[in-house]
């Protein structure tokens, strides 16, 4: 259920508000890193850290968003690490 509403918090919170000045507060970034995120499954653990350490903020009992946001972030690093090591390995043995 926490999951949910990270998603929820995220989606009508959190992005909406990261970015909201400059030039890139006419984009529609929350629904840009959702889209991102359904096709690399890392980001969607990045986005509901995101959301959890900006419920956190607000929320006045703020362990379980805490944690919930540092075990997302976890997931979605080891989740991107071998990603990242991969391609290093491509590009700098096979050419």
């Amino acid at each position: 259920m926490l999951d949910l509403e990270l998603i929820h918090f995220g989606t009508s919170t959190t992005g909406p508000t990261t970015v909201n000045e400059g030039p890139l507060s006419s984009l529609d970034l929350h629904t840009t890193f959702i889209e991102l995120a359904l096709q690399h499954p890392f980001l969607i653990h990045e986005v509901l850290s995101l959301s959890a350490l900006h419920l956190g903020r607000v929320k006045p009992h703020r362990a379980p968003y805490n944690l919930a946001s540092t075990a997302h972030h976890g997931k979605g690093v080891r989740m991107f690490s071998p990603r990242v090591n991969i391609r290093l390995f491509r590009n700098r043995w096979v050419k």
